[in-house]
């Protein structure tokens, strides 16, 4: 049987994070991390009869076309070794999370043949003890949004580590060490599961204890470092509130069935009469497990210790004997993990399988991709015309996938009526790459040999007159526009925006024309096959964004580009190519040459994607930063306490706070970006040598709207960020605010946004979410009403007491409005009251 190996890359050289950790909200096809062949291969009658369950599971929860993804995804079980070195390292706080998600990326780039996908999925289905825990386990990380990274780090230590260091230490002891002749054959079982339970427990309790100190993500550093070992572990936990109890559950679950395999494995293999009953009843425990446990999937090495147990132990075979075949067994069944780990270390050089040459000729556009794929949202693709038309393109933008669909088969019916009368017509451009990265596309464009006046004669409902000299003309059919361009070359650029002048051309001058090799394909929707020009399937399968042709040249052309090479690696998950890469950095200074509103929509892009901390390091790595936000880049060195930011300096506490965002509102994104952009210009060190900056949340909200309007933001959203911005340290005082004060910092339009904020921050610095966790209590404790009241009188009822309008009749309300918050008046007459009193105090007429 050939087993043929493919490599994203040949020398591993552009390994990334793994983007399909990141699920979104509408069914599409989705990445699976990983399946393990099962090493147990009897009992087949119950575990096909699984089987049927799991696919009914499938059937009714996952659509058709997902499982037949699912079947192509499908890996060795040479992955566990992979699995155990990166649950082993992030136990021991060696590894950050980024380097834990690189060596998942080169394995995962490690592909079988079609034929072994197909063959491994059989044995999946047919042997569901190892890998129907991980279809319901992954299936419970894709419905994260923000949390999964939790669950995955605990699913590879509990799945590998302690389920491994558990039973094989456990085991001997209950077999081999513990006196059982002397004891009464009745209580035996009961000492297997106190014995076991309490070796997991320790074991367990060891790796709890490890947590607050060891895991330390990249991004999401613990702190506490002085506080009780319980309130460090909860902290720890409330960083993930959405897993917490899946996390407890797992755990239960794993001790559950843990204790099933030790109490069989110890009991059974010494041959101390225990009979078939209670080897049903832990078989059943572990298969029951296997199928409903979340985040951790141990049910298929408890029905592979029971089974093996089962036969051996009626033989006689003494206890050492068993413990050493079930370790050979176990070594047969991880020869494929040996060459996994081989080929990682030593990764393959020469030649390697690579996709057939796309120059020049069509592609069937079924070839599988070697590329992992990205659930995560489709951004609108660049606009094909370097001219103007971002507005109404939003217009045609789709929200879900069944609009896309429709869309698509509209392009399609588009297409067909282009070729009916005689042209040539493909979709283009963004809609092409993503859907072959799996992704459904916002908009479709369409690419046609005809001219713009063949386009309105054959649709008679046309519109964007103003794109006709680009070869432009949209199309509005059955509720929705397309984009329909004349193939074209363009002739010179006079500004670094737009071409002095277009040629109309064939299909591949048209994409040699265009940005990227990723956005120049083309797709014949009639005959289903890529049309590609420029090595765009080659850039796709690798995750390379590459400019076509020379990239100084392209870069030139339209200086915007710059950004937008940043905005594809950035929410694509994308390498940049070297020589883009090394164009970019030289060309970065030009970037200031482009109106702000456009700039301002590339970046709105990368805040709003999917990595927006991502986005932040290129632009600052490539240079564009420090021209297009320079306020931002000085945020580099400026240091910050130790106590309350062990992360480092500004800028690298901004970046953890963007890495806590998925796809967040643009508001939130801008207050993170720019909540301490006031500590460069407040800096200092007081009389004892503490890092102070003073009144720095002042100065951050004046340069906020600064820049906003700079870029020019609308008044609403400048003004509700430089809100967030002045804000944002109001919330320290929070534990010694009167009821009232803090009533009206909860009635604030901003403050859920705010609160956002303070959470995130918290996380990115000393992990302290008391304040946070205290305001969600108050939230839930007081009602709407309770935390903003109508108000019991007005100015005009002060007036007829005889108070005339300015500053004192104000104070007198502002007194009023401060005891109904504290709750001392609850009605008008005691209003009323109040005003009468407090009017009294001030010497002024009172009339009844």
């Amino acid at each position: 049987m050939e087993i043929v190996f493919r490599l994203s890359d040949g020398n591993c050289q552009h390994a990334q994070s793994l983007s399909s950790l990141r699920p979104t909200d509408t069914p599409k096809p989705m990445h699976w991390p990983a399946f393990y062949l099962p090493s147990g291969r009897r009992n087949l009658l119950v575990r096909a009869g699984v089987s049927l369950v799991l696919l009914s599971l499938l059937a009714w929860k996952i659509p058709w076309r997902t499982v037949w993804q699912v079947s192509q995804e499908v890996r060795g079980s040479w992955l566990v070794v992979a699995e155990l070195l990166a649950g082993l390292q992030l136990l021991l706080g060696a590894w950050r999370w980024k380097k834990l998600l690189e060596v998942q990326r080169i394995f995962l780039s490690f592909r079988a043949s079609f034929r072994i996908t197909l063959l491994g999925q059989c044995f999946n289905l047919l042997l569901p003890g190892s890998s129907g825990g991980d279809i319901v386990r992954f299936v419970v990380v894709q419905s994260f949004r923000r949390r999964a990274r939790l669950a995955v780090a605990l699913s590879l230590i509990y799945d590998r580590l302690l389920g491994t260091i558990a039973t094989g230490l456990s085991a001997p002891i209950l077999a081999i060490f513990l006196p059982w002749k002397t004891i009464p054959l009745s209580t035996r079982p009961l000492w297997a599961l106190a014995l076991g339970t309490a070796s997991l427990l320790g074991v367990a309790g060891l790796f709890l204890l490890f947590l607050p100190h060891s895991v330390r993500f990249r991004n999401d550093r613990c702190g506490h470092r002085r506080s009780p070992f319980w309130t460090r572990f909860w902290a720890t936990l409330r960083r993930y509130r959405s897993c917490r109890k899946i996390c407890w559950l797992g755990l239960g679950l794993s001790l559950l069935i843990q204790w099933g395999g030790i109490l069989l494995y110890g009991a059974l293999a010494r041959g101390l009469g225990v009979g078939l009953p209670l080897l049903v009843l832990g078989v059943v425990i572990s298969l029951a497990t296997s199928l409903c446990s979340l985040p951790i999937s141990i049910g298929g090495l408890g029905i592979r210790e029971a089974s093996l147990v089962f036969l051996l132990a009626p033989l006689g075979i003494a206890a050492p004997v068993a413990l050493a075949f079930s370790l050979a067994s176990f070594g047969v069944f991880a020869f494929w993990g040996t060459i996994g780990g081989i080929l990682f270390l030593f990764p393959p050089r020469g030649p390697l399988p690579t996709h057939p040459k796309t120059r020049g000729k069509p592609v069937p556009a079924s070839a599988p991709l070697v590329g992992e794929k990205s659930p995560t949202l489709a951004l609108p693709p660049s606009p094909s015309c370097p001219g103007e038309l971002p507005k109404e393109r939003e217009t045609g933008s789709f929200t879900n996938m069944g609009e896309a669909t429709q869309a698509w088969e509209i392009g399609k019916k588009i297409v067909a009526r282009l070729v009916k009368a005689g042209f040539t017509a493909y979709f283009a451009g963004g809609c092409v790459r993503d859907q072959l990265l799996g992704r459904f596309p916002k908009d479709i464009d369409i690419a046609t040999d005809a001219r713009p006046e063949e386009v309105q004669k054959l649709f008679p409902k046309t519109t964007g007159l103003e794109g006709k000299c680009f070869g432009v003309v949209r199309v509005l059919e059955e509720g929705h526009t397309f984009e329909v361009a004349t193939f074209r070359e363009d002739l010179g650029y006079e500004d670094g925006r737009r071409p002095v002048s277009v040629r109309f051309a064939t299909a591949q001058a048209d994409a040699l024309r265009r940005d990227f090799t990723i956005n120049g394909l083309f797709y014949d929707p009639l005959r289903e096959k890529v049309i590609d020009f420029v090595g765009g399937q080659a850039d796709l399968h690798n995750r390379l964004i590459r400019a076509i042709g020379d990239p100084r040249a392209r870069f030139s052309e339209d200086h915007l580009r710059l950004l937008r090479a940043i905005r594809l690696a950035a929410n694509l998950g994308f390498d940049i190519e070297n020589a883009t890469w090394l164009a970019i950095r030289e060309q970065a200074a030009a970037i200031k040459n482009i109106a702000p509103e456009r700039i301002r929509e590339e970046l709105d892009r990368i805040w709003t994607g999917p990595e927006p901390a991502r986005g932040l390091r290129l632009l600052d790595e490539s240079g564009l930063l420090v021209h297009i936000l320079p306020e931002v880049a000085a945020l580099h060195g400026v240091e910050q306490p130790p106590q309350y930011h062990p992360e480092g300096d500004v800028f690298e506490h901004v970046c953890l706070m963007l890495s806590h965002l998925r796809q967040a509102p643009l508001e939130l994104t801008l207050a993170c970006l720019f909540h301490d952009i006031g500590k460069p210009l407040t800096a200092r060190r007081d009389e004892n040598g503490r890092i102070r900056f003073n009144e720095h949340e002042t100065v951050g909200a004046r340069l906020t709207a600064d820049i906003l309007r700079r870029l020019r933001y609308s008044r609403e959203i400048t003004e509700k960020v430089s809100s967030i911005v002045a804000n944002h340290m109001t919330f320290k005082d929070v534990p010694h605010m009167r009821l009232s004060t803090l009533k009206k910092l909860m009635a604030r339009p901003t403050f859920a946004l705010e609160l956002e904020l303070h959470r995130i921050d918290c996380l990115s610095s000393h992990g302290d979410l008391s304040i946070y966790e205290f305001l969600i209590q108050k939230q839930s404790e007081l009602s709407q009403s309770e935390i903003e009241p109508p108000r019991l009188i007005t100015g005009w009822d002060l007036q007829a007491m005889g108070i005339p309008a300015g500053k004192e009749l104000g104070r007198i309300l502002a007194e009023i409005r401060e005891a109904q918050l504290e709750g001392k008046i609850k009605d008008r007459s005691q209003a009323l009251a109040l005003a009468k009193e407090l009017v009294g105090k001030t010497g002024g007429p009172i009339q009844s």
